[in-house]
């Protein structure tokens, strides 16, 4: 009887102690960027923007949400909306000299030096510019 009884007891305490280690996550849903996801709490939705790799300004929202206890943590998603970069590329290359590298896809303004590579063997090697 006394072994049933402190069964009963930890049940007791192991299903009342899990409930406050759990914690019940929000579904999000933004339709506006088209996605759902679990956050911990109702996210903060931040508008910024996010400079791409070519230089491209893009508009951009960044979710963030804290979560506390066992789940305890900073917790954030960054969305950008690439729509427009197809059409801010072709802008651009209105705008640039044949041949220009920053038409190409690189962002140096200047060539500073040709750059000559010796093979491992000694011969030859291979010609590129360097920014």
């Amino acid at each position: 009887m006394l072994i049933r009884s402190f069964l009963i007891a930890a049940l007791i305490v192991l299903a009342v102690g899990s409930t406050t280690f759990t914690q019940d996550y929000v579904q999000y849903v933004s339709r506006d960027d088209r996605f759902t996801i679990l956050f911990p709490t109702q996210p903060k939705v931040t508008e910024t923007t996010f400079t791409s790799q070519y230089g491209y300004s893009l508009p951009a929202r960044i979710y963030e949400s804290d979560a506390t206890g066992a789940a305890k943590g900073h917790y954030k998603v960054t969305v950008v909306d690439y729509n427009g970069v197809r059409a801010m590329g072709e802008e651009r290359a209105k705008h640039c000299p044949a041949g220009a590298e920053p038409c190409i896809g690189n962002n140096c303004t200047h060539i500073e030096e040709i750059v000559t590579l010796p093979q491992a063997d000694g011969s030859g090697g291979c010609t590129g510019s360097r920014c």
